[in-house]
């Protein structure tokens, strides 16, 4: 017959602390905790010595840096990167974005014998971009900075018809909600020249994901950035407008806004599971 080692008493003590990172603990607390249930006479006979003993377990713990000590007694669990996940589950968001797609229809008037890089819009545009404050800017390129929601977004237009969005949201994040607002609000600004509404034909170059955590403190350092490949790196600082420690990724890339959209749903949904029990694929009905 197979018998599995009971777990230690400092394994119990910091089981305890993870399921509330926040409470402060006293020895006689967790005494209660641990020892819950035990006969009348455990408390005459040992109750004195455990406490003891989870006091000497407090200290070691303190030492090696697992815990931390508020005053006298008090003790709580040291909340690190490596246990945000007994803390709290920050959804995921975006706070970066550079979308691109390309507009079918033909924006310049063609001149025969010219360059087409050296031809203007046509006129009818022309007039469209007075129209929305559009400002002209080097190479026949239109630029505009439009709100959405306290955070900004600049529309450029080319003359072959690309068309960069790029979104700056670092203080306010977008979650999927906001992903699909801010989606339905480029479809009705851009209806003259492109239909937002088909994220498949949408690119995503550019994006920033991150977690913000209010509860993470870091001590003695001001950020971490971890460069993993050329157009892959992750950072991790706080951040001073938002009062939370960001844990943050940037990729350089060239996926459909439609893939980053379910994506985004997909991480940030607890999984269906259907009568058998097995996991059940949503990634049809997202979008």
């Amino acid at each position: 017959m197979l018998f599995l080692p009971e777990k230690s008493l400092n394994k119990k003590i910091l089981e305890i602390m993870q399921k509330d990172p926040r409470c402060q603990y006293t020895a006689t607390v967790l005494d209660r905790i641990l020892f819950k249930g035990k006969p009348k006479d455990y408390i005459k006979k040992k109750r004195g010595k455990e406490i003891q003993k989870i006091t000497t377990e407090l200290n070691r713990s303190l030492r090696r840096g697992d815990i931390d000590k508020h005053r006298r007694g008090y003790y709580s669990l040291k909340i690190t990167p490596a246990t945000l996940n007994y803390l709290e589950n920050p959804p995921i968001t975006v706070h970066g974005l550079k979308l691109e797609c390309r507009s079918k229809q033909i924006y310049q008037n063609r001149i025969e014998g010219i360059p087409s890089q050296n031809n203007t819009f046509a006129d009818d545009l022309l007039n469209w971009f007075k129209t929305m404050r559009f400002k002209e800017t080097t190479n026949n390129r239109f630029f505009r900075d439009v709100p959405f929601e306290g955070r900004w977004v600049k529309i450029t237009i080319h003359i072959d018809g690309l068309i960069e969005v790029f979104v700056n949201c670092s203080d306010m994040p977008l979650a999927y909600p906001d992903m699909v607002r801010l989606c339905s609000y480029l479809n009705g600004f851009l209806e003259r020249v492109f239909t937002f509404s088909s994220l498949r034909n949408v690119s995503v170059r550019q994006i920033g994901v991150a977690k913000d955590y209010q509860d993470l403190r870091m001590d003695g350092i001001s950020s971490i950035t971890l460069h993993k490949f050329m157009n892959d790196w992750s950072k991790i600082y706080y951040k001073e407008t938002i009062g939370a420690v960001r844990i943050e990724r940037h990729l350089t890339c060239n996926i459909s806004l439609e893939q980053a959209m379910n994506t985004l749903f997909l991480l940030n949904s607890p999984q269906q599971v259907n009568g058998n029990g097995h996991g059940e694929d949503t990634f049809k009905d997202v979008v």
